[in-house]
């Protein structure tokens, strides 16, 4: 892949990649995008959790919807 991605660049991905995607069903890319955000989901929830040790499941999911939402 180009550059990394921040807010002034958008990342393009190599030719390499280009072709692995286009080889993909869309039913393989619904599952990658889905893996993705499972993934994000529960580093969000890692993440709340170490700031807030405390708290239990209940809140934990709520700050992560909260933060998800913006």
């Amino acid at each position: 892949m180009s550059a990394a991605a921040d807010n002034r660049h958008v990342e393009v991905p190599d030719d390499a990649m280009v072709q692995v995607l286009r080889r993909m069903t869309p039913a393989q890319k619904f599952a990658m995008v889905c893996r993705a955000g499972r993934r994000i989901h529960s580093r969000a929830e890692a993440y709340v959790r170490s700031i807030h040790p405390d708290w239990d499941e209940a809140q934990i999911h709520a700050e992560v919807l909260r933060r998800a939402r913006g």
